[in-house]
């Protein structure tokens, strides 16, 4: 999956194209809480600290239901009769961005990161290299989307909404969750889940500001000290890319989907991006119908679909990575040690 900062901008333009001014009011009057709806259920696998935890729901959340679940919301926000352009709302809109972006883009992110296998001792190599190409990825479509630099874009002041969320955004999440996946239903906890889960996700985006080289010398001073090799450093994005490395695949070399032989492609990250987008901009226009008259969720709950967010297809999260061509990525995390050491 893309990380924050692609998330973000994919959600943005996908509303204002789908949505013109009202789009421009809903960032205007409740953008923070868009823009971190539009994070998805990446936020609960950033509740590594506080308990009880929230991780069970981001991964039940990427293998299925997502459809269903934005579907539920909606209906949700039917029920307390909600304003049309409202915080509940406007966190609904950039929920149901995050899964087109997934579905396109996971893959590809996959094949060329490669992935830790707990039977394979040699896959250790590819630790954090996922989440440092994502994060690679991120600072190249800033610039290809944006025209700015990763020093001049504040994220950190664009997600964050306060201490804890809003209750009528928890209440949203609890209730729709719970419609959506009654088998793991622990009311007296899940509340507790969801709020640690954002407490967690806040204290991960800001000690992770890239424009903070306190914290980068922070976290490499932690591993230091840490016996296992944790590699904080490939968390942050990176301020130096080397540009002999086909990072977008711009050159059109074709790669396998990890699971799936037959799927092969030879597509562009910036060509998936704008795949996810033209979808993305059908689905929202279906959604804000729904959410602007009341009407029923059903057509925009078809057109997101409960397929994987993993691998784009509805298999229920058993897709079996096989296929890979991983970029020195291990390279490149190993010098950002070198550099301090």
């Amino acid at each position: 999956m893309p990380a924050h900062f692609t998330h973000l901008i994919f959600a943005e333009e996908a509303l204002l194209a789908a949505l013109g001014s009202t789009g421009k009011e809903v960032l205007k009057s409740f953008g923070n809480l868009f823009r971190f709806g539009a994070q998805g259920p990446d936020f609960f696998y950033h509740n590594q600290s506080s308990r009880p935890t929230g991780l069970k729901y981001g991964s039940i959340i990427h293998r299925w239901g997502y459809g269903q679940l934005v579907g539920n919301m909606a209906l949700q926000a039917r029920r307390n009769k909600v304003a049309p352009v409202s915080s509940v709302n406007a966190f609904i809109l950039g929920f149901a961005t995050h899964a087109p972006l997934d579905r396109y883009t996971h893959p590809f992110i996959n094949y060329f990161s490669g992935w830790v296998s707990p039977i394979d001792r040699e896959s250790r190599q590819y630790f954090r290299c996922h989440p440092f190409l994502e994060r690679i990825i991120d600072v190249l479509m800033l610039k290809r989307r944006r025209q700015i630099e990763p020093m001049d874009f504040d994220f950190f002041s664009l997600i964050d909404c306060g201490p804890a969320l809003a209750y009528p955004i928890l209440k949203l999440l609890l209730k729709s969750l719970h419609a959506t996946y009654p088998g793991v239903h622990f009311k007296s906890r899940d509340r507790r889940r969801i709020e640690n889960a954002y407490r967690d996700a806040i204290f991960f985006y800001r000690v992770t500001d890239h424009r903070r080289p306190e914290y980068r010398r922070m976290a490499w001073e932690m591993d230091q000290q840490d016996s296992s090799d944790i590699k904080r450093l490939a968390l942050f994005h990176p301020l130096e890319i080397e540009d002999d490395i086909d990072f977008l695949n711009l050159n059109k070399a074709e790669w396998l989907h990890p699971c799936y032989k037959e799927l092969r492609s030879t597509s562009s990250f910036p060509e998936l991006y704008d795949k996810a987008k033209e979808e993305t901009v059908v689905i929202l226009k279906s959604l804000w119908q729904s959410l602007a008259s009341g009407a029923s969720p059903e057509k925009a709950v078809k057109k997101i679909s409960n397929a994987s967010l993993d691998s784009g297809r509805d298999d229920r999260g058993r897709c079996n990575r096989k296929y890979s061509s991983p970029l020195p990525l291990k390279r490149l995390i190993d010098q950002l040690y070198s550099r301090y050491n």
